[in-house]
């Protein structure tokens, strides 16, 4: 189902400011309640892609969903600037996961309404998350969370294939990027 939102009235709950002239597009499916500026064909596109998503973390982790569990809110916005007027993120945030007292939501970045091989990597790391913390796995330490995460962020879905593991291509320009201690600094 698509509905369209003025932005100020869906994220007033939030405290966010943004131009009251936006306007999202708005679809839900039986996990996710998916807000984009983008195309409706995209926008289809992307909440089909979850739901797919969604099916597979069930299956890597043996997990059953129940049917009870909190539907997430995902903003898709079309920039990093965007981003930044939503909430005060770092100006390398791609994506990012809020528990709120009252709802859960998550940010992530799109491209003219079809999603980039990098920002589907963000929107599905922060799904990955929510997977998580939904289905109360375990009390795991964060390096776990978040490398769990990172590495199920990489599925290429498709009707004839899946695929998980390959390199994040936004993870290594960091690392090949960033200063690195050296091993004796760090012990």
């Amino acid at each position: 189902m698509l509905i369209r939102l003025p932005i100020l009235a869906m994220l007033s709950w939030f405290a966010l400011t943004v131009p009251v002239e936006a306007r999202w597009l708005v679809a839900e499916t039986d996990n996710f309640r998916v807000y984009s500026e983008g195309s409706e064909k995209g926008l289809r596109s992307v909440s089909e892609a979850l739901e797919a998503y969604w099916d597979l973390l069930g299956d890597l982790t043996g997990t059953k969903v129940s049917a009870d569990k909190v539907r997430l809110d995902i903003y898709m916005v079309s920039s990093v600037g965007t981003m930044r007027e939503l909430r005060d993120f770092p100006s390398n945030a791609a994506g990012a996961y809020i528990v709120g007292s009252t709802r859960v939501l998550a940010l992530t970045l799109q491209s003219s309404g079809h999603m980039r091989a990098d920002s589907t990597q963000y929107l599905f790391h922060e799904v990955a998350h929510h997977f998580m913390y939904q289905n109360g796995m375990a009390a795991y330490p964060a390096w776990y969370v978040e490398g769990f995460a990172e590495y199920v962020a990489t599925a290429r879905l498709t009707d004839a294939s899946i695929v998980i593991g390959d390199a994040n291509p936004g993870r290594f320009y960091a690392l090949s990027d960033d200063y690195w201690l050296s091993a004796a600094d760090m012990l």
